[in-house]
């Protein structure tokens, strides 16, 4: 089909509409990703490099031990399932 459950509820068919509705109840809410943490994508971004780039970067500080890393449950797929998505913060020194 390769619909995602968002384009459904927005089709003319009031079936399918009922079910993405529903399945959207369903899922469970996303997590809110406290201040202080970013994602690669933000970091990159944020910092003016490629999302590509910054990655060996946060690697060697998350090493070195000056950054701490942690996943949350911040995006969803076509099928409505959460994905997790790794954010990163700075240590307190």
């Amino acid at each position: 089909m390769g619909s995602s459950i968002e384009e459904l509820k927005k089709q003319e068919d009031k079936e399918l509409r009922k079910w993405a509705k529903a399945m959207l109840q369903n899922c469970r809410p996303l997590d809110d990703v406290p201040a202080g943490w970013y994602s690669r994508e933000q970091l990159a971004q944020k910092l003016n490099f490629a999302p590509s780039g910054i990655g060996p970067h946060i690697l060697k500080l998350v090493k070195r031990g000056m950054v701490e890393k942690r996943k949350y449950k911040t995006s969803r797929g076509k099928d409505g399932r959460a994905m997790k998505v790794t954010y990163y913060r700075l240590r307190d020194e």
